[in-house]
């Protein structure tokens, strides 16, 4: 049976990730990471666990496809079988941190919502939107999307001490 068949679609809703940051020093970041289809809300704390997570989610949601899968829509026979075995992504490992007690009852700095559309050669592509502030951004690389939520941040810091 090809994977086509087995593809199940993703609404649009279930596209977003959502991104909720709670502690922001010396640009690295620390908060939650939820998306409605990956079904749980996962605590980060660095900007590194961060990414790991969204691709982990962007691959048990398989979306966006990732440009360097192997794609193929009929059968496969034994010799494709074994190239697409090499082929294959590694596993991304996530550390399961607990949410430390004092984010339950603390408002998060910002909040982002993005949506990764490509991933090419180990970019992503995509928008993202502050919910604060409503500054929103179209990136062509996650250098980019990494930038945009920390310089959000920082002008948010200078605000506050202001």
């Amino acid at each position: 049976m090809n994977d086509f068949n087995n593809a199940v679609a993703i609404s649009r809703d279930d596209q977003f990730l959502n991104i909720s940051i709670y502690e922001f020093e010396n640009s690295d970041v620390a908060g939650l990471f939820s998306n409605n289809r990956y079904g749980q809300n996962v605590v980060f704390d660095n900007i590194v666990s961060l990414i790991l997570i969204i691709e982990d989610c962007m691959n048990k949601n398989a979306f966006p496809k990732p440009m360097s899968d192997y794609r193929k829509l009929e059968n496969r026979d034994t010799e494709n079988s074994t190239r697409h075995k090499q082929n294959a992504r590694a596993e991304v490992c996530i550390p399961e941190l607990a949410m430390p007690a004092e984010w339950e009852h603390e408002k998060p700095l910002k909040t982002f919502s993005a949506r990764i559309v490509f991933r090419t050669l180990a970019g992503w592509q995509g928008e993202v939107r502050c919910i604060e502030t409503g500054e929103d951004l179209q990136f062509k690389s996650d250098m980019e999307f990494i930038m945009f939520i920390i310089n959000t941040l920082k002008s948010g810091k200078s605000e506050r001490s202001a």
